[in-house]
């Protein structure tokens, strides 16, 4: 099994080609996440996932850099191995 990683890549769709970005924040390290394109926000949303353990919080990037998600009230239970919904 390969390591868990924290880093986050962009893929221009003009060139085909990743880059590498650089955000004074980020969500730890993890693997089998769920991440989807929130077409309203104009953001992506990452959650969940497995790090040190079964991971429950949100992340929101909106390129250049990421957020934790706070939203009072709402709760999702622990998932791993998500698929992403368009």
């Amino acid at each position: 099994s390969g390591s868990r990683l924290s880093d986050t890549w962009i893929l221009s769709l003009d060139t085909m080609s990743w880059s590498k970005q650089s955000p004074a924040t980020s969500p730890s390290a993890r693997s089998d996440t769920g991440l989807v394109y929130d077409r309203v926000s104009k953001r992506y949303i990452l959650y969940g996932g497995f790090g040190t353990g079964l991971q429950e919080d949100t992340w929101a990037y909106d390129p250049g850099e990421w957020a934790k998600g706070t939203e009072p009230g709402r709760s999702v239970s622990c998932r791993r191995r998500t698929t992403g919904l368009r």
